[in-house]
């Protein structure tokens, strides 16, 4: 992305998943499949992609200290954020299913499943945004973040049209036993889209900026105020309670990227 070569960004990124699923097929394939092979075969693709990159990049490495260091005070914080990040994003999901069992486990997590692609799409609008908010700086950053703002507000248009939609979708898809997934769906989809708006704010405080730390406090003050969220609001809500919870927590997040 840095070197401007889109195409072999994208393709590198889908080949993650892409043999992920051979790899399991594989061991089905060969009846070798159980939960520990089908978790080391995932993470052996980690390592063939990885070296996949290093070849398109054809580096030579030199070790040098002060460069290591530099990416470490910068990289760490942020690494750490992403993973408080990833623990935060599937509690609604791991309570729901402590509190109400499985079925409704289930109902939420088609709701959960059906905003993945949303999700998704911010990630990916995110990695478009962040080479040029890396370096670009002064009147030049002002202009295009106005851009990359109003096309997030554009995207987050076209994805609050599946709210009204989700009615007849999801019982036409899924059938009737799933139409308690469309509320929490709707919620969510609110949240999601606060998430989208939110995403120029943090690329730009963290790639313009330079500034991790704020998205690794912003990270631990998400999982405990979520946590908190989750074990209040599940109980009396039930899965329409986790979805608020989810929603909230990215509300949040827009008010405190915008204030910073």
């Amino acid at each position: 992305q840095a070197e401007k070569k889109f195409i072999t960004s994208s393709m590198i990124y889908v080949l993650f998943n892409l043999l992920r699923v051979v790899s399991i097929c594989i061991l089905l394939y060969f009846g070798f499949f159980s939960l520990k092979n089908s978790y080391f075969g995932i993470q052996l693709v980690i390592i063939i992609v990885n070296l996949i990159i290093l070849y398109k990049l054809r580096i030579n490495f030199k070790f040098n200290k002060d460069l290591t260091l530099k990416i470490l005070r910068f990289g760490f914080p942020a690494g750490i954020a992403f993973s408080v990040a990833a623990i935060y994003t599937k509690l609604d999901q791991m309570l729901v299913l402590s509190f109400l069992g499985e079925r409704e486990a289930g109902i939420y997590g088609l709701s959960y499943r059906l905003i993945t692609g949303f999700i998704l799409a911010g990630a990916a609008f995110s990695s478009a945004i962040t080479p040029r908010f890396a370096s670009l700086s002064g009147k030049n950053f002002d202009n295009y973040f106005k851009k990359v703002f109003l096309a997030s507000f554009t995207l987050v248009s076209l994805i609050l049209i599946a709210i009204p939609l989700s009615v007849y979708f999801i019982p036409l898809v899924f059938g009737q036993g799933f139409r308690e997934s469309i509320v929490p769906f709707q919620i969510l989809t609110i949240g999601v889209g606060l998430f989208i708006l939110s995403t120029p704010f943090y690329s730009a405080i963290l790639y313009k900026n330079k500034n991790s730390h704020f998205s690794l406090w912003i990270s631990i003050f998400s999982l405990v105020l979520v946590w908190f969220l989750l074990n209040n609001l599940i109980p009396i809500y039930k899965i329409n309670g986790a979805a608020i919870s989810v929603s909230i927590i990215y509300f949040l997040q827009l008010l405190l990227g915008v204030g910073f």
